[in-house]
């Protein structure tokens, strides 16, 4: 697996350190290290592959720093991915109703004002201590929103997926779907029940998945489709018409 850093949770603390925080990415083993602007993070604990916890060290400055993730034979930055004494938005996330995004978050440390981008585009700015904004999508497609709140600079962004999971109904399973997802396609199930009995035919709102608990968190999400009959057999189909992968949730 190759070694990448996508998001720390949370994104700031102290510059005392002592903050514990959750790296997430991919390619993470035993000997993998975190450091915070070149200082070496405390109590390491790699849980999975995908998955770090670990303690912030101290700073000698304040504002955000680079964040590097690092095994014997590769190392991955996250630039300005933690904030030391900022103002910054943690806990960032979004709800769709009719096209009418929600986004809502915690602020640590109010800033002097918050500026909202939609892709690479300025659309809002905010007071320092704003905790939420709405915006309205006319149409279906994904969109990243970022948020930066001054004077650090410190950043958080979502990308608000509109869109939908479609496939192919093989003419011989026509009675329903079963939808399967995983942080790792690897890891689907070549010919057993998926955890999750959807029962969509042809499409599924990836927002309606959100909310179902199928997208718990931030990352990247593979998602597969099992045909099922009566009596009840199920297997992974190879029939997807996009074998569909998607960034969902809030990453710095």
């Amino acid at each position: 697996m190759v070694l990448s850093v996508g998001g720390i949770s949370p994104g700031g603390g102290p510059s005392s350190g002592g903050t514990l925080v959750t790296v997430r990415g991919g390619g993470f083993d035993a000997r993998t290290t975190v450091e915070f602007n070149g200082y070496l993070a405390d109590r390491i604990n790699v849980s999975d592959p995908w998955t770090i916890q670990c303690t912030t060290p101290p700073s000698r400055v304040e504002g955000c720093v680079d964040v590097i993730v690092a095994t014997p034979r590769a190392r991955a930055v996250l630039k300005q991915g933690f904030c030391y004494n900022c103002a910054l938005i943690d806990g960032l996330s979004w709800s769709n109703n009719r096209g009418v995004i929600n986004f809502s978050w915690q602020i640590f440390a109010p800033g002097s004002h918050i500026d909202v981008f939609r892709g690479g585009s300025p659309i809002a700015t905010l007071p320092g201590d704003a905790v939420g904004f709405s915006a309205r999508e006319a149409s279906l497609g994904v969109f990243r929103y970022t948020f930066v709140v001054a004077p650090c600079g410190s950043r958080a962004s979502t990308v608000v997926s509109l869109g939908r999971l479609r496939w192919d109904a093989p003419a011989e399973f026509a009675e329903g779907f079963l939808v399967y997802v995983g942080p790792d396609p690897r890891a689907f199930p070549d010919r057993e029940h998926p955890p999750f009995n959807i029962g969509y035919r042809i499409e599924v709102p990836l927002g309606e998945l959100q909310g179902a608990g199928m997208l718990p968190a931030s990352g990247r999400w593979y998602f597969a489709v099992a045909s099922y009959s009566y009596p009840f057999t199920s297997e992974l189909s190879n029939r997807v018409s996009c074998d569909y992968s998607v960034v969902l949730g809030a990453a710095p």
